[in-house]
C-alpha cells in the first residue's frame, strides 16, 4: 500500500471500501476507526514544516473497541486475548463477514 495512487492507480482494487452518508470520500471496511478531514489553507506550515493542519467534519469508530469515550483495546481484543492489534482487527472483519 505504500506506493501512490498516481504511479499505481489501481492499489485500492483489492480495498474494500464504503461511503458515509453526506460524505464523497471512500473509506476502508474493517478498520476500528474512520476519520474525514479537510485541509485547512495554512500554506506556511505546509512549506516551513512539510505539515498539514485539518479541521475533523466526521469521526466513527467500531462499538467493539470504542465505547461511552474510551478505547477498549486492551480489555476487549475479540476473542484473541492476549493478541495483536492485526489479529484483533482480523477478528472484526472475520465477525462483519469482510474476509
Amino acid at each position: 500500500m505504500g506506493e501512490s495512487r498516481k504511479t499505481n492507480s489501481n492499489k485500492l482494487d483489492q480495498v474494500e471500501l464504503f461511503y458515509q452518508p453526506e460524505f464523497d470520500v471512500p473509506l476502508v471496511a474493517g478498520s476500528a476507526a474512520w476519520l474525514i478531514c479537510k485541509v485547512l489553507p495554512e500554506t506556511e506550515f505546509q512549506q516551513k514544516y512539510d505539515m498539514f493542519l485539518a479541521d475533523v467534519v466526521g469521526a466513527w469508530a467500531d462499538d467493539r473497541v470504542f465505547s461511552n469515550g474510551h478505547w477498549l483495546f486492551d480489555n476487549t481484543l475479540m476473542n484473541c486475548a492476549p493478541c495483536t492489534t492485526s489479529q484483533a482487527v482480523s477478528s472484526i472483519r472475520q465477525e462483519k463477514g469482510l474476509t
